[in-house]
């Protein structure tokens, strides 16, 4: 049975969420405090987290950051309550690493709609990409939450294969996700040469995100897309492709981001920072596509 835990201080409302939640088949617990939750989360993380962002000792704000900060338990789906509905507030909610948000007064069928969606959510966190091994994009984007919460400093490294469309109706789904699979190899091996803090994650299609300590980022992005080029002749061959035929053949282009968690970066703002980054990095086409100077927007494109 999933567990879920209601943090809320006002005790009637607690009460009817638990019974709703019970009598749907969630084994629910109401806690009156943020501490209390707290507690009860570094003991055994539940399946979801319901929490009221006007509490008076650990704010719902604070309570999602620190559950991304945990040992145990920090990929926990976590829902925001607020009878502030404004968008700005549910921005700042989203942006804090919640999952989802609903105003007061909470309509019952709409609040299980949604923990219900949390809890059955494709792919689970822990399930590993079906095609290529690797992590899914929920585990990534929990990833870098956390990161982002706890202040360590990472880069992320992102590499894209380009041409996909054309390329599935040459070789086929066999043969597309061939390729993907080729390529998360790849990444796996340049990521062993970086010592901790790597991690790689397949987020669909022909897009990759690979996050490490900066210091790395640059060596592992120019190996990879080397490593990639080396390798397209042998792939072409496995999938009976006469590269310079004409026919579509997978490019790749890397890009790099440096999240600055010194000025606050919020998730929100870092996958919108990675999408600018992917469009000028497209534009630029296959090769290593390289954000320079971290918070700003520009790089400079190495072969």
């Amino acid at each position: 049975m999933a567990r879920a835990i209601y943090v809320d201080w006002d005790e009637p409302l607690g009460n009817q969420v638990k019974a709703l939640l019970n009598n749907s088949g969630i084994e629910c617990e109401w806690v009156s405090t943020g501490r209390d939750a707290l507690s009860r989360l570094e003991k055994d993380p539940p399946d979801v987290v319901i929490a009221e962002i006007m509490m008076p000792d650990v704010s719902g704000f604070e309570l999602c950051r620190r559950i991304r900060a945990l040992d145990r338990g920090w990929e926990t789906p976590v829902l925001l309550v607020s009878s502030m509905s404004a968008e700005e507030e549910v921005r700042h909610a989203l942006s804090q690493g919640a999952d989802d948000f609903i105003s007061k007064p909470i309509h019952m069928p709409m609040l299980l709609q949604k923990v219900n969606h949390l809890l059955n959510a494709d792919p689970p966190v822990a399930q590993p990409d079906p095609v290529t091994g690797l992590f899914n994009h929920r585990h990534m984007k929990y990833l870098i939450q956390r990161r982002l919460v706890k202040k360590e400093a990472f880069s992320v490294v992102c590499a894209e294969l380009l041409n996909m469309v054309k390329f599935k109706k040459t070789a086929g789904d066999a043969g597309r996700d061939k390729a993907m699979r080729h390529l998360a190899r790849i990444l796996e091996a340049c990521g062993k040469k970086v010592p901790n803090g790597f991690a790689a994650a397949h987020m669909g299609g022909g897009h990759f995100v690979c996050v490490m300590p900066p210091e790395y980022a640059q060596s592992f992005g120019k190996s990879a897309y080397r490593l990639w080029t080396e390798h397209i002749p042998e792939l072409c061959e496995a999938l009976n492709i006469r590269k310079g035929s004409g026919e579509a053949v997978p490019e790749t282009v890397v890009y790099f981001m440096f999240a600055n968690t010194r000025q606050g970066m919020t998730a929100q703002e870092c996958f919108a920072r990675l999408a600018q980054i992917r469009g000028m990095a497209i534009a630029a086409g296959p090769g290593v596509f390289l954000d320079r100077r971290g918070t700003r927007m520009e790089g400079n494109r190495e072969e």
